[in-house]
This record gives structure tokens, sequence and C-alpha cells, in this order.
């Protein structure tokens, strides 16, 4: 850390927004960012930063040396480097959230606007988030307009309108700080060329506020916009935009002396805030793209951009549904008549909170809070009652998913034709959870007759077969359930996942069962087997 006294007071790149920081301390906010950049994967990478006391210390001013040399010799960023944004002195609240990505940015160099308005929705969170709707030209035209998911449009609110100014290059003042006054602010715009007083001047007047009351945080903002890259020196891949907090603007009887009760006197009031060394409020930003919140881990393309529906929002149709949504898939048609019981939670992705309600909406709830950009759509209802346009839903879907296992449901999907070819998957579990059946079949129909002569002998085994005492049933009438663990349901959707990815990559011509079998060994600790395949794989 800088001291106060003597050492830096700007800020670098590879470091923290170098404020003064607390009085009480001798040193300043701007902490050296002096750590491997494997080191935050401790034992998976490949970090040479040693772990024990004076080894580090040593270490760490090697590091500090080395870095004040490259600083003083503006050596800091190095073409092929992770691109890095300036860092801001605040992150306050709120979180103001934007989709920008490769195919928005082709948009906005063809739109050629440079300054107009935005607005803004709050996001139904536990914490104050904002995300970005629309973007508007100066002439109130749409010019860019954002289809979140459903957790935003059934539960969003839209609250106001902001500023947008796109600039032609990152925002910072030399060597890399983020402007820390509307002085700085507006410098630092000029020097793209940009007047931010004048772009402020023609549009704050949407923003005021005339009837006196007090404006809330979401109806004065400012986005600022500027193309980045992955790498530096690399060809910039989309906009990024940070927000700024403007101050609060004059309205009603807020004008200043010497002019009219109109425009020209309260930006007369609004310059003074605008200009001087009031500090700017930055706020927290982040690209919710798809390409960035799903960067870490993904299915196939193939099987992100399929049309599925899933039969069965019990616990495998609700684990393997979490799983697709979690990895790419942005729509599901879920159906299922039952209404979750407190019983179910043991192997459930759902809550206490769902007890009573049908499981097929409520899983597609708790689906569209993953993704900002899920539209996940339930059915409380069986095969035979869907509706006209639900069965047409079904019969067009490329991938339906059976996770019942009933064959009173695969019965009727054999009789039901669809719209067009499509892939049919079956997955269940045998009993004890300890086989998994993944059955695929391409065509019109479900395949019934294959499917059963297929599964028939695999569930007439000895291991298929479940002792009375073993069945948990509750007082009443309650139906047996069968003894298996949420580890083996997950198992089965994890499996059968695999297998469904593999199928739309390399897609066989013919009907197939897959046999899996998660037996433990002879020390309890259990591992996966195939038992049966499209090929007729063994054990492996």
């Amino acid at each position: 850390m800088p001291a106060k006294k003597g050492s830096l007071t700007v800020t670098f790149p590879h470091q923290a927004y170098n404020a003064a920081g607390a009085k009480e301390l001798p040193w300043r906010s701007g902490r050296l960012c002096l750590e491997d950049g494997n080191a935050s994967l401790e034992r998976l990478g490949s970090s040479p930063e040693p772990m024990g006391q004076i080894s580090r210390l040593l270490w760490l001013t090697r590091r500090a040396i080395r870095w004040l040399e490259l600083a003083a010799s503006d050596g800091l960023r190095q073409n092929g480097d992770p691109f890095e944004l300036p860092a801001l002195p605040t992150n306050a609240s709120p979180l103001v959230a934007f989709d920008e990505s490769s195919q928005s940015f082709a948009q906005w160099n063809e739109a050629g606007a440079t300054s107009g308005y935005c607005r803004f929705e709050q996001a139904p969170s536990k914490s104050k988030v904002l995300v970005v709707s629309a973007f508007e030209n100066e002439r109130h035209e749409v010019i860019a307009h954002f289809s979140w998911g459903s957790w935003l449009e059934d539960r969003g609110k839209e609250v106001a309108d902001g500023i947008w100014i796109r600039l032609s290059r990152p925002l910072y003042q030399q060597p890399w700080e983020i402007p820390g006054s509307w002085k700085d602010l507006s410098v630092a715009c000029a020097d793209q060329g940009v007047s931010l007083l004048e772009v402020l001047r023609k549009l704050v007047g949407r923003l005021r506020d005339h009837g006196n009351s007090k404006q809330g945080w979401a109806q004065r903002l400012l986005l600022l916009g500027f193309p980045v890259p992955r790498e530096i020196g690399g060809t910039a891949e989309r906009l990024h935009w940070l927000a700024v907090h403007l101050p609060r603007l004059a309205a009603g009887d807020d004008f200043s002396n010497g002019f009219r009760k109109n425009e020209m006197g309260y930006w007369a009031t609004d310059r003074r805030n605008l200009s001087g060394s009031k500090r700017v409020r930055w706020l927290e930003t982040a690209c919710w793209s798809g390409e960035e919140l799903e960067g870490r881990g993904r299915s196939s393309m193939e099987l992100r951009s399929a049309s599925v529906v899933i039969i069965g929002a019990g616990a495998l149709g609700s684990c393997l549904a979490e799983l697709l949504v979690r990895q790419g898939n942005r729509s599901l048609l879920i159906i299922d008549q039952e209404k979750l019981e407190a019983g179910n939670l043991v192997r459930h992705v759902l809550t206490l909170e769902d007890i009573g309600i049908a499981k097929a909406p409520a899983l597609a709830d708790h689906l569209n809070t993953v993704s900002p950009h899920c539209r996940i759509h339930g059915v409380e209802s069986s095969l035979v009652s869907l509706s006209e346009e639900e069965r047409s839903a079904l019969s067009s879907a490329e991938v339906v998913i059976d996770c019942t296992g009933s064959d009173s449901v695969l019965r009727f999907l054999s009789e039901l034709r669809g719209d067009k070819e499509h892939l049919m998957f079956s997955l269940s579990l045998g009993a004890y959870g300890r086989r998994i059946y993944c059955f695929f079949a391409r065509g019109l129909t479900f395949p019934w007759d294959e499917f059963a002569s297929a599964i028939r002998s695999w569930l007439q085994s000895p291991s298929e077969v479940v002792a009375p005492g073993d069945l948990h049933r509750g007082l009443g009438c309650w139906h047996p359930a069968l003894p298996v663990r949420l580890d083996a349901v997950w198992m089965a959707a994890v499996v059968g996942l695999r297998c469904l990815e593999t199928d739309l990559q390399k897609p066989s011509a013919y009907p197939h069962l897959s046999v899996f079998d998660q037996t433990p060994d002879s020390d309890g600790f259990p591992f996966l087997r195939r038992l049966a395949g499209p090929e007729g794989a063994g054990d492996g």
C-alpha cells in the first residue's frame, strides 16, 4: 500500500483506486496487485507464489520493486495481457446490469448515435439491482432494446430514465485512473472530443422532477459506454458501461438568481454541480450477457439451442431441468399435473415455500431466477388435458424428455404424432437408484414396442426387485415411494444430460438403450459402469 507521505498519489494499472483512505492509517487505499495470476487456483494452478511468512514477504517485496520499475516506464500494460478496467473508487448501490455482446456491438456501430436516453427496470432481487432495458437516441427513438427473461419481465418494475453517452475508447486519466471529480470527468470526455456539459445540457430536462419530491437513485443515472477488447492491443468486442449517480437536478422553484423559472435557469444551477470539484459517485456495473454469465461452463451449442419439453417435474425431472438451465438452455416447457408435498423435498430442488403448489409452475419460477435470460414455462396438466397450444409446443419440440418412469406416459407419446421428427429421450431410475436407463429414439412418435423390448429383460433381473419392507409408506393411503437418495438422482440427471448431449452431437438413426450401474464397490464407494449402450458397450 502506498504511504500517505512521499509515495504515489495517482492510480496505475494493476492497482486498486489510490484514495487517501482512512484518516488514522498511514497508508493510502491503492493496494498493488502483486499476486500471481494463477494464485487463486491454489493447488490446481501453477503459481510460483510461496505461502510461508518469510518467503512470501521476500517474494512480494521483489514483486513490488519490479512493479515500480514497470510503472515508471509505462510497462504495466503489455499487449496480449487480459484487458482490465480502471479501478472504481467505490462500489455504491445499486448494481447496474446491462446486456452487451459481440452481436450488440455490431448493432451499435451501425446505429451511429453517441448519446440519448436509457430506461431502467428494478430487478426483483434482495439487493438493489437496476437492469438496462432500452436505449433511445436524442429524439426518443429506440435504437437498442434488450429482451430479458421471465424473471425481469414478470416481476421487474420500470423505474425511470437515464442519460447515456458513448465514447470511442476506455474512460480514464493518466496513468490509469477513473476521474474522481466532475471537472476531471469533463476533461477526460473532452480528450475524446465529447463535451460532457453540452450533452447533459441538452438531455437533463427530461429527468427533472417538477413535483419537488426527492428523486430516487434510479432517476438520476448517467451511463458512459466505450468499446473493450478481451486482450490489451486486441480488437474491441463489445461495449462496456460505467454508471454515475447524477447530483440532484434543479426543479420547481430551485433555479439560479438572475434567471427565469425555465430550463435555462435550472441549467445554471445544475452546471455548478456538474463542473466543479464535487466528487463523482460511481456505481458498480456488470455485463449480464449470455457470453459473460455462461463463460464458466455451459453445454454444447446443439443442446443449448434446442427447444426442449420435459415431462415430469419430480425429483429426476427437477434435477435435470436445473442442469439444463444452469448450463445454458434458456427455453424449457415443463409438464406435470402433481403438487409438491413435504415428502418430496428430500430429493427435489424446490423448497418448503413451494409446498402445495403445482410442481411444474413452481419449478419454472425457480429456474427463471437462475438466469436473467431464461423463459421457462410450467404447465400443471396431464398429457391428455393439454391445451391446443401446449400440445402444439410438445409436438413441435426438437427434444422431448420423459422423466416420469411411467409406461402410460410413453404409450401416450407413442400415439401422439409430432409435426416434425424430434429426439425423444426417456430417463429413469431402477430400484434403489442403482440402475440408470437412457432410451433414445428419433421420429414423429415414441417407439413404445422397441422401448418395452429393450428394457424388459433389465427390469426382470433380481437386482431390480424391491423388498416389500424397503418401500416407504406414510400413514393412511400414501402410495409407496422407492428408497432412492438424492445423490443417486443427481447422478442419474448428470448421466442423462451427458448422454443427451452426446446423442445430439453424434445422432444415431436407430432407437437404443444405454444402461448404467452405480452400485457401490466392496468399500462402499460408488462408481459408475455402463452395462449396455448403442454399440453393445460393456464395462467402462
